[in-house]
This record gives structure tokens, C-alpha cells and sequence, in this order.
């Protein structure tokens, strides 16, 4: 599969934000899923809400389909 550069960047600003103590919250989270979606990254639009329905977090109702 090929990756696009733009997937790329939505997954370094995640990584980065990760390291440096910031939480997603839900909003962020869909805007993530949306940002791999355009990207016509499938797997990972579809990873991101439900990795944050399995964190600690507070449930959202936006991301439960």
C-alpha cells in the first residue's frame, strides 16, 4: 500500500503531540480519522477512533457509529 506524504505528516503531528504530554480528545480524534480518510488511508481512518474508544478516556458519541 502506498502511504501518501500528507498521511505521513497528519501521523508525525500526532506523534509529536503524543510526546510532548498532549491528550486527544474526541473533536481531535475525528479530525485525525478525517485527515487519514482524504489521505485514502483506510486502515488507519479506521484505527484512530476506535484506538480512542479503547483508551481510558470518556466515551464519545460522535465516534460510535
Amino acid at each position: 500500500m502506498l502511504i501518501s506524504s500528507s498521511s505521513i505528516a497528519v501521523c508525525m503531528i500526532v506523534s509529536v503531540a503524543d510526546s510532548l504530554g498532549h491528550s486527544t480528545d474526541s473533536p481531535i480524534a475525528v479530525s485525525v480519522a478525517r485527515c487519514y480518510l482524504n489521505c485514502d488511508d483506510i486502515d488507519r481512518g479506521v484505527q484512530t477512533p476506535d484506538d480512542y474508544l479503547k483508551s481510558a478516556k470518556l466515551p464519545a458519541p460522535e465516534l460510535i457509529t
